[in-house]
């Protein structure tokens, strides 16, 4: 073993490396804390401590995202946030108004997530202007490439207008995801992963 961090409660995300330094999200009591690690040496370099609002629970599986010099994340108070990877300070892109629940995910310089109140964004990182915002109808659940109702019903969205391109009935709420090569990839709460042929 090289080192140990100490993460409170747990580690509630990927952990993402860039250059010398990892980063995650750590549950501490009522907060969700967002570190950055030598990665060498397993020394904090910077910790920045997001309080959970009254009543509710951190999501797991919420991961942050890199892109450049910056680590999105977004958090239960419903706050976008950029980190700044080499010293840890914060910028509020914006508040959405509901606790952010899914992954961020960064693609052609826009940031894409979902929140408790059944929306999906696009919202563009450096401006932090909402360049699209759809409804569903559940709440959105892992990388918002799909969206999941609490019946386990999944929608792939185009990247670009937010329209949905395919939908799949599962059974059970789904968990994990990936995709390659035009496949989805789909764990559920249920025991089962799934395979579909229409992830292009």
């Amino acid at each position: 073993m090289r080192w140990k961090y100490p993460a409170a409660k747990g580690v509630s995300t990927d952990l993402l490396q860039s250059g010398s330094h990892v980063f995650g999200v750590a549950e501490t009591g009522r907060e969700e804390t967002v570190v950055g690690l030598d990665r060498n040496t397993g020394k904090e370099i910077w910790s920045v401590a997001l309080p959970l609002p009254e009543g509710k629970q951190l999501v797991i599986n919420k991961s942050p995202a890199l892109l450049g010099e910056r680590l999105y994340y977004g958090a239960a108070d419903g706050k976008l946030y950029a980190f700044a990877t080499a010293t840890g300070e914060k910028n509020v892109i914006k508040d959405f108004g509901a606790p952010i629940i899914t992954p961020i995910v960064a693609h052609k310089g826009f940031l894409y997530f979902g929140t408790e109140a059944s929306k999906l964004y696009r919202v563009d990182r450096a401006s932090g202007e909402i360049a699209g915002e759809f409804a569903l109808n559940g709440r959105p659940y892992q990388p918002v490439v799909a969206g999941e109702s609490i019946d386990g019903q999944m929608i792939g969205f185009n990247l670009h207008d937010g329209k949905p391109m395919w939908s799949q009935r599962l059974e059970g709420a789904a968990r994990t995801f990936m995709s390659h090569d035009g496949i989805c990839y789909i764990g559920t709460i249920e025991g089962k992963i799934f395979a579909l042929s229409k992830c292009e």
